[in-house]
């Protein structure tokens, strides 16, 4: 029997194996890296369609939505307009189905300014995974108040 020839395809077998797996390692670390270093992807806002104001009351400020869309809300974020730049002034965390409306009671008080609505909606990433991302800016809505 020739053991040099058996210990030749052994080895081979091994070194086989041992690429594939290298391989494997590789590529799952590289999958990671192009995933963390790629731009977030962009929500499709396309069909969303809402109004809201807001209502100054005393004591109490309140957000006032209806969601004419096809699309689900999921929350917004009220921006504000200050010293030349916009900024985030409140999030709001709040479903509004397809055609419901609601009334919501703010957290901050909302003085004269002007203010965008930017609306949040759900979308999915290359892994098929679920993540809440704010529509761009010119889906929302601005509001001045006096």
């Amino acid at each position: 029997m020739n053991k040099k020839g058996m210990s030749m395809i052994v080895v081979g077998v091994l070194v086989f194996f041992l690429a594939v797996i290298l391989a494997m390692v590789i590529y799952w670390n590289m999958k990671q890296a192009v995933l963390y270093l790629a731009p977030e992807p962009d929500v499709d806002c396309y069909g969303l369609d809402f109004n809201a104001s807001i209502v100054r009351g005393p004591g109490v400020d309140y957000f006032e939505v209806a969601n004419l869309g096809n699309l689900q809300i999921v929350g917004f974020y009220i921006k504000r307009f200050g010293d030349g730049e916009l900024y985030t002034y409140e999030e709001i965390a709040k479903i509004i189905g397809s055609g419901k409306e609601d009334r919501i009671v703010l957290e901050k008080d909302y003085g004269p300014g002007k203010y965008l609505i930017v609306p949040r909606v759900e979308g999915e990433d290359l892994d098929g995974q679920t993540y809440l991302r704010p529509c761009k800016e010119i889906y929302g809505l601005g509001i001045d108040l006096e």
